[in-house]
């Protein structure tokens, strides 16, 4: 697959963790996109999201709205999600897997949301 653009969305955390060279506090989120790829539904979505402490590696629900409002009804998947959410496929060790990936193939699980 052939990534043209790569976008990254902030969550900064007021937690310091650790880290190689600076004190890390924030989480990537990364949007990755083939050919041209979607239109955004809205153009006023910020890049940093500020947010209060979760469970250990919970992703803000404002990270996931962000996206919706940014591309509008358009399918979604969350890889190395902990949890469902409506309206996203998900992929990872410690949820119910709503696709299996086999090498070359993509196999859609029928999982509960």
């Amino acid at each position: 697959m052939d990534f043209n653009d790569l976008l990254v969305m902030l969550n900064s955390e007021t937690r310091m963790n650790g880290g190689n060279h600076t004190r890390a506090n924030s989480e990537d989120l990364l949007i990755a996109t083939c050919g041209t790829g979607l239109e955004r539904a809205s153009a006023s979505i910020k890049q940093v999201v500020y947010s209060c402490l979760g469970q250990h590696s919970e992703k803000p629900w404002e990270v996931r709205h962000r996206l919706e409002l940014l591309y509008g009804d358009v399918k979604r998947v969350e890889l190395f999600a902990r949890e469902s959410w409506p309206g996203w496929d998900r992929w990872g060790n410690q949820c119910n897997n709503s696709f299996e990936i086999i090498p070359g193939h993509i196999i859609k699980n029928e999982v509960e949301e």
